[in-house]
């Protein structure tokens, strides 16, 4: 349960340019602005997912799923300034692993989207893995080692490209499986 009052106060709302982790800003400014935060075990929310909803929309559509992404990442670039700035407090590490994920999932989406050609979709792609947040993110990652972790280790070590090309190598049946 979120206070109101600190909602009202701070002018939080969400933020309704982002079709993929709309609540992302909300929730995150508002722990900035919190002094203490309790959970319950008892679930309060039930999310109801719709086939026409704004995270769904991208889900079959790769080029836009990655736009969805890097304006997400400047949302989280975003609150880590105001962290800093507010609290001193680097909140950039709590999320970056979702940014190399996503380094895997959009090799996977681009690579098996058949709606442009293979150079348009690389192109797409590297214009993600090129975003200097995503970038460092991925230099910074130390993957573990196992047969899940191949993607991740694939991207590490050998780079973007290969992961890329790799993907798209691969039979569907196989990708399906790794995300």
């Amino acid at each position: 349960m979120l206070d109101a009052q600190t909602i009202k106060d701070n002018g939080l709302r969400f933020d309704t340019s982002l079709s993929l982790g709309e609540d992302t800003r909300f929730i995150n400014e508002y722990f900035l602005y919190e002094t203490s935060v309790g959970f319950w075990d008892k679930c309060l929310y039930y999310l109801t997912i719709r086939e026409s909803g704004a995270n769904l929309s991208s889900l079959n559509n790769a080029a836009k799923r990655l736009q969805d992404k890097l304006k997400l990442v400047a949302v989280r670039n975003e609150i880590d300034r105001k962290a800093e700035m507010m609290h001193n407090v680097d909140t950039h590490s709590y999320w970056e692993g979702t940014l190399v994920l996503s380094v895997v999932e959009m090799a996977i989406r681009l690579s098996a989207n058949k709606s442009q050609g293979f150079r348009q979709n690389y192109r797409l792609f590297m214009s993600f893995v090129d975003n200097e947040t995503v970038k460092k993110a991925v230099l910074a990652f130390r993957p573990a080692f196992g047969l899940k972790a191949l993607p991740f280790v694939l991207m590490k070590y050998c780079g973007c490209t290969s992961l890329f090309v790799l993907t798209r190598l691969l039979p569907n049946k196989i990708t399906k499986y790794i995300y």
